[in-house]
C-alpha cells in the first residue's frame, strides 16, 4: 500500500508550489498507515487479493470496480456459502482500497446495495451462538493443560482471557509494559479495543488478593520467568523443543488452543471460541449477583466504563465480579 501515499495527497498538494519532500510523505504515510489496526490491515488484504484474483480470472479491473463487477462477486460468494459477516467484510475491505487509491468508489451505488439486501435476506438465519466457558469448564481445561513451556503459556491465557474478560486481540497485543501488580490488583492496560478503534486505551483492575485470584500473577510470572521475557509482547508463538519465538502471537492462535484443548478434555469442541471465556466470565458474574456496572469495570464495554476504567483503584464492585466469576473453581495445581 506505500504506493497509494501519492494518490492520497495528489488532490490536497495540487496548489503546492513544489511537491512534498520523501521526508514529509513517510511522516504522513506513518500516521495514514495507522489508520486501521494490524488485525483489520491484514484482514482487509486478504479479501481484497482474492477479489482480484475473481476479477483478474474474469478479465475485469479490479480498481477502479464497477457496481455490475463488485455485485456479482457478492452473489458468487453468496452462492457457495460465504456468510453475510463475510461478504460484508470484502465489501469494507473494496472500500478501503478505493478510498487508499483515491479513485471512486461504487459500492454505495443502488445495484450494490440491492444485491447485498438480497444476500442478507436469502441468508436470513439466527446465528449460533457459542457456548460461554463459566468456572467449572474453565476448571476442566485448566486441568488438561500440561507442564510445559507452552502449558504455562497457555494457563496463563485461559486464566487471564477469563479473569479479565478479554477479546482475543487485546489479549495477544498486550506488551510487558502494559502490566503492573501490587500486593491487591493487576493493573492491564489495553491501548485499542474494538470499542475503542481511536486507541484512547483504558485500564482493567483486576482483584488477586486471595489464593484462588492470586494464581493469576503466579501463572504470570512463571511464564515471564520460563521464556526469558522481560519487555515486548507477553505472548509468543512457541517452536520446536520449546523455544520461545519473538514473534507475537495471533488472536486466531487462541482460538485454536481453545478447541484443541477442548478435544482433550472431552468437550464438544465446534461449541467454543476465543469468545467463551469473555462472555463465562459475564454469565458467571450475573449468576452470582454482580451488577452490570460492576461487571462493565473488567469487560470494558463502551457504555458508561472509560472514565472509570483509568481510576487506579478499582471499584469494590468490579473486584466483586472477578471473585464472584471464580466462586465455583477451586482446582488442585
Amino acid at each position: 500500500m506505500s504506493q497509494n501515499i501519492t494518490a492520497l495527497v495528489k488532490s490536497s498538494s495540487s496548489g503546492l508550489s513544489a511537491p512534498l519532500s520523501a521526508n514529509l510523505r513517510r511522516k504522513v504515510k506513518y500516521y495514514v498507515d495507522r489508520e486501521k489496526s494490524p488485525a483489520t490491515i491484514l484482514r482487509y488484504r486478504t479479501a481484497w487479493n482474492q477479489f482480484v484474483r475473481w476479477t483478474e480470472k474474469h478479465g475485469f479491473t479490479p480498481l477502479p470496480s464497477t457496481p455490475d463487477v463488485v455485485s456479482a462477486y457478492f452473489a458468487e460468494l453468496a452462492d457457495k456459502g460465504a456468510k453475510v459477516s463475510t461478504i460484508m467484510s470484502t465489501l469494507a475491505a473494496i472500500r478501503y482500497y478505493h478510498k487508499r487509491q483515491n479513485v471512486t468508489d461504487e459500492t454505495h451505488h443502488v445495484l450494490v446495495e440491492a444485491t447485498l439486501a438480497g444476500i442478507r435476506r436469502d441468508k436470513h438465519v439466527k446465528p449460533e451462538k457459542k457456548a460461554a466457558i463459566e468456572a467449572p469448564l474453565l476448571k476442566k481445561l485448566l486441568n488438561v493443560i500440561p507442564n510445559t513451556i507452552t502449558g504455562r503459556r497457555d494457563r496463563l491465557i485461559f486464566r487471564m482471557m477469563f479473569m479479565g474478560a478479554f477479546r482475543r486481540s487485546e489479549l495477544t497485543a498486550l506488551n510487558v509494559s502494559d502490566i503492573e501488580i501490587d500486593k491487591k490488583e493487576m493493573h492491564i492496560t489495553v491501548r485499542a479495543s474494538k470499542t475503542d478503534p481511536d486507541g484512547k486505551g483504558f485500564v482493567k483492575h483486576i482483584a488477586v488478593d486471595e489464593e484462588i485470584l492470586h494464581r493469576l500473577v503466579k501463572d504470570y510470572g512463571a511464564w515471564l520467568r520460563k521464556a526469558k521475557i522481560t519487555k515486548g509482547a507477553i505472548f509468543r508463538r512457541v517452536l520446536r523443543w520449546g523455544v520461545v519465538s519473538d514473534r507475537r502471537l495471533s488472536p486466531q492462535s487462541i482460538a485454536l488452543l481453545v478447541k484443541q484443548y477442548a478435544r482433550k478434555a472431552h468437550i464438544k469442541a465446534s461449541n467454543l471460541s476465543g469468545h467463551s471465556f469473555r462472555s463465562g466470565f459475564i454469565t458467571s458474574a450475573l449468576k452470582a449477583g454482580a451488577k452490570e456496572g460492576d461487571i462493565m469495570d473488567i469487560t470494558g464495554h463502551k457504555n458508561f466504563a472509560i472514565v472509570r476504567g483509568y481510576n487506579r483503584n478499582a471499584t469494590p464492585g468490579a473486584r466483586r465480579a472477578v471473585k464472584s466469576a471464580l466462586s465455583k473453581i477451586d482446582e488442585e495445581e
